[in-house]
């Protein structure tokens, strides 16, 4: 699966870029002042980063050793690292996911592969409450995405005999429901899922598409792109949903259907997205990243930021309201601020 998967990533060209308009801002651009930086320990090939209470959690390769740093937002504490020796497996891809608001638990895998023993982080703040990181309870070695809703749903996207199926579990660990996507095919390096509600966003390839808690799968929305990261705005604030491509982003609001698809940043390659506590969207290319304001139905840029050399594997969104952070394939962390 993985051989067959890569070499098709490898030889697929590069699609011609969306002919759609890119908005343009009737405001001066807004300082977008950086904050400070961050790092994760040990030398490693960065895949994948995600924050989870007053943590930020990174996983990838150091050589046939799979390694996943923690590092706190305000840097005051030591960073930790883990490893779990996977031979013959180097570089292939991994997932990580996490609660946002609970750092108790952190989902890695590396696909086609064994679960891994959860490993053990100590608390940071002195109290007794302790961090693992590592497989979880419903976990199967078919893994391909996954994604935890507020509400304690886990979802979780695998490849098995009977092509790849969607399952969902609720917070006590129990089967809720099981849809089979025998009809689609997902690849491991770009496939990304996001939970809202009792609902969950699948974006493969180059489509986008919502399944609810009841199996019901609305019609997907086919982009000229393929899709290279997921996010959606906070939980209690207004829809929207944006995806970062090859060339590029797109937004939703309210709804996704091809006729209210937004097209941001066309300059910009391979982006990261992700939205703040105040509802900017921040889409970052290799080396630079644009910010837009997105709460009144229309994306319009407010600013730029730049300062890193290696690639954005994430933006993740800050306890801050106007905060966020770029993280980078060489473990740098760098947060900033919209003011």
């Amino acid at each position: 699966l993985l051989r067959r998967d890569c070499a098709r990533v490898t030889e697929q060209s590069a699609p011609a870029p969306i002919p759609l308009p890119r908005p343009t801002s009737k405001r001066s651009l807004r300082n977008v002042k950086f904050v400070r930086q961050l790092q994760a320990p040990g030398i490693a090939i960065w895949q994948r980063a995600i924050t989870t209470g007053d943590a930020i959690f990174l996983a990838g390769w150091q050589q046939d050793h799979i390694v996943v740093a923690r590092v706190d937002w305000q840097g005051e504490h030591t960073p930790d690292l883990r490893r779990w020796n996977v031979p013959t497996a180097e570089g292939a891809p991994l997932i990580m996911e996490g609660n946002r608001g609970d750092d108790h638990r952190v989902l890695v895998h590396c696909v086609s592969r064994m679960t891994l023993t959860p490993r053990r982080f100590s608390a940071m703040d002195g109290s007794e409450r302790e961090s693992f990181a590592g497989a979880i309870d419903g976990v199967t070695d078919g893994l391909l995405a996954a994604a935890f809703s507020p509400h304690g749903v886990t979802w979780l996207l695998e490849d098995s005999i009977d092509g790849p199926t969607l399952r969902a579990l609720d917070r006590h660990g129990n089967l809720w429901t099981t849809t089979s996507l025998a009809e689609r095919e997902f690849d491991p390096w770009q496939v990304r899922m996001h939970a809202r509600s009792d609902s969950v966003f699948i974006a493969a390839s180059n489509f986008l598409q919502l399944c609810n808690a009841n199996g019901k799968w609305d019609s997907p929305v086919d982009l000229e792109s393929p899709i290279f990261s997921l996010a959606g705005a906070a939980q209690h604030a207004r829809f929207r949903i944006a995806v970062g491509l090859r060339q590029g982003a797109a937004i939703w609001w309210d709804s996704i259907t091809r006729d209210s698809l937004t097209i941001l940043s066309s300059d910009l390659e391979q982006t990261v997205v992700e939205f703040n506590l105040a509802g900017h969207l921040i889409v970052a290319g290799p080396m630079s990243a644009e910010i837009f304001a997105t709460g009144e139905g229309r994306a319009e840029l407010i600013g730029k930021c730049s300062g890193w050399r290696a690639r954005p594997i994430a933006v993740l969104r800050s306890a801050a309201a106007h905060e966020f952070a770029i993280v980078t394939a060489d473990g740098k962390i760098l947060i900033y601020r919209v003011d």
